[in-house]
C-alpha cells in the first residue's frame, strides 16, 4: 500500500470555484477546517515480561512474586490496553483476580500514562499464597488504540513456598 504503518501523515486542501477571474480563490486556511494530521498503523503493539521470567522459580520469601510485569510498544497510535490470563497448570484453574476458576479469565494490567509499561498486583495472596509445587503459564497480550491485537504470548514458572525436608 502507499500508507506506511508507523508514519504520521498531513493532508492539506485547496479549493477553487467556478467563478470567473479567479476571485474565489481560497488560499488562507483556518487548521482546523482544512488541516487534517493523521497517522497510519497497521502493525500491533508488542509486549514484554519482565517478571516472571520463563522458566523461573519462586518462593514466598527472598524470591515471592508479588507482581506480574513488564513492557509493550507500538509503532503508531500507542498500546491501549494490556491483559493477561494466569493458569495453574497442576490445577487446571485460572485466577480470576480473587480466586480459582475452571473458565480462562482475561485480567486488565495496569498501564504507564506513557503506554510503554504494564503491571498486574492482584496475585494469589499478595505473592505469599501461590500454590506450592505447582506450575503456572501466564499469557500475555496488547491491544492498540487503533484495534490491532497482538498475538498471545506466555512465560511458564514453578512456585515453591514450602521449606525442604531435613533429616538425619
Amino acid at each position: 500500500t502507499v500508507w506506511k504503518s508507523g508514519r504520521r501523515y498531513r493532508a492539506i486542501a485547496r479549493a477553487i470555484d467556478k467563478a470567473p477571474t479567479n476571485a474565489n480563490i481560497e488560499d488562507i486556511f483556518e487548521v482546523s477546517r482544512n488541516d487534517n494530521r493523521f497517522a497510519i498503523d497497521y502493525q500491533p503493539p508488542q509486549s514484554f515480561f519482565e517478571k516472571p521470567q520463563d522458566g523461573a522459580s519462586y518462593n514466598a520469601s527472598n524470591n515471592k512474586l508479588s507482581q506480574i510485569y513488564g513492557t509493550c510498544i507500538d509503532d503508531a497510535s500507542g498500546v491501549d490496553v494490556s491483559s493477561i490470563t494466569i493458569y495453574d497448570i497442576d490445577a487446571t484453574q485460572y485466577w480470576n483476580g480473587t480466586g480459582w476458576q475452571a473458565g480462562q479469565v482475561w485480567l486488565t494490567c495496569g498501564l504507564s500514562a506513557n503506554g510503554t509499561a504494564w503491571w498486574y498486583s492482584d496475585v494469589p495472596g499478595g505473592g505469599a499464597n501461590w500454590p506450592s509445587g505447582h506450575e503456572f503459564r501466564i499469557t500475555l497480550k496488547a491491544m492498540d488504540k487503533t484495534g490491532n491485537v497482538e498475538t498471545a504470548h506466555y512465560v511458564q514458572f514453578t512456585v515453591d513456598t514450602n521449606p525442604p525436608d531435613t533429616g538425619v
